[in-house]
């Protein structure tokens, strides 16, 4: 698949993918501006930001931008990461303007109001405080702090976030939008049933010509610090664990960073049929891997009882131990990963906003090139088990992070 890369008039850096086989459209607004790049003492602002940018714009109020979701199809989220931030939406081909001039008003022209900014900053404590009851998510979490947290030199992981929410106030809402919400530091990206000139007119159209996002919004004064925190209560039913390693991505090369999916993938089945199948121990032990601009993080994690928590992380060690040791064993679940990434990569070629969302992340990595790497069955293959063998002893070695979040 080719993938166009375009300059709009006003720099902002646009990919297009054509699928001609689809009849839906993608659009993602990707920013460079996520968790790790907020002020100490203030790191929930960018999740916030994400969450103010649905509630009304200069054109627009929340409720008429939920009626035309609605009378259009449109499907539509938005997620902040450590790294990004990305927006996006879905549609028919033939409502595609509508979503187009739908997500550019939204990023560029949001005007959140005093009430807006108040209820988002108690929805995204909310949200915080699901994660803090859940082990898997607390464990990545504290994984997260262990790994980054020197590259910009404060904690950044659930708890803090909640404790700095009450320290930002409007003002500080529109100088971050108008500071990271520039043309030059976010990247569009469409995918779908079109020509490259009718992305490219449809990309200039909508977002070609705009500046700084947030001209028309005002910092309405009086959101002040929050009298009363809500407490996270951290009364959790199951242990969870958590190891990460971190991985230098400074050289955006897309078959080191497609070693490191393989083997976190190639875990994740063998965790899955040892320590859940043939252990009982743990219901989603599981391996994932993060990829960034400048890093990459692979994560093995598990949830289990109280007092199987040590049993799980003995289990983890063990199985490691064995793909290490054991070359047929690693060869099979080598095999079967290969097979399962290029299953789950035609998926998502299958899938209009998928085929974005990856795309939109792969190239915030400066890695544009892994989406066609990974969707090649034959780059995969060129991935030799003794790569993986060294990736696997790398992830093995002493200084890996471990976190552990057991009940009281």
């Amino acid at each position: 698949m080719k993938i166009h890369s375009e300059t709009l008039d006003n720099g902002m850096p646009m990919l297009f993918l054509p699928t001609p086989n689809l009849n839906s459209v993608a659009l993602t607004v990707a920013v460079n501006y996520g968790i790790m790049n907020a002020e100490n003492k203030k790191v929930a602002l960018p999740h916030i930001l994400e969450h103010l940018l649905f509630t009304g714009t200069s054109k627009l109020s929340e409720e008429e931008i939920q009626a035309i979701l609605r009378k259009y199809g449109i499907s539509s989220n938005a997620m902040t990461t450590n790294d990004y931030t990305i927006y996006y939406m879905q549609v028919y081909k033939s409502y595609v303007n509508k979503a187009a001039d739908l997500l550019a008003d939204m990023v560029i022209n949001s005007t959140p109001s005093k009430v807006s900014i108040i209820n988002q900053k108690e929805v995204v404590r909310s949200e915080y405080i699901m994660y803090l009851s859940n082990p898997f998510d607390m464990a990545l979490s504290d994984l997260n702090d262990q790994l980054l947290s020197s590259r910009v030199g404060f904690k950044f992981g659930y708890r803090q976030q909640i404790e700095s929410i009450g320290n930002i106030s409007a003002k500080d809402f529109l100088e971050a939008y108008r500071k990271h919400y520039t043309p030059k530091n976010m990247t569009l990206t469409i995918v779908g049933n079109l020509k490259a000139s009718e992305a490219k007119k449809l990309g200039e159209r909508y977002f070609g010509s705009f500046q700084n996002a947030g001209s028309n919004a005002v910092a309405e004064e009086g959101v002040s610090k929050q009298e009363e925190e809500s407490e996270a209560k951290e009364n959790f039913a199951e242990a969870g664990i958590a190891i990460g390693r971190l991985i230098d991505n400074s050289n955006a090369n897309p078959k080191e960073l497609a070693k490191w999916m393989l083997l976190s993938k190639t875990i994740d089945d063998a965790m899955f049929d040892y320590i859940r199948e043939e252990k009982g121990l743990s219901y989603w032990p599981h391996s994932d891997i993060d990829i960034a601009r400048t890093y990459a993080c692979i994560y093995l994690y598990a949830n289990s009882k109280k007092e199987n928590s040590s049993k799980v992380e003995e289990s983890i060690n063990t199985l490691l131990t064995k793909l290490g040791t054991n070359a047929d064993l690693l060869s099979k679940y080598i095999s079967n990963a290969r097979k399962e990434i290029a299953i789950k990569q035609k998926l998502v070629e299958d899938s209009a906003l998928e085929t974005a969302i990856r795309l939109s992340e792969y190239s915030l990595s400066g890695n544009k090139e892994l989406f066609n790497f990974v969707s090649n069955p034959r780059s995969l293959k060129s991935i030799s088990k003794r790569e993986i063998e060294e990736a696997l002893k790398e992830l093995m070695r002493s200084d890996t992070v471990k976190v552990k979040i057991i009940p009281k």
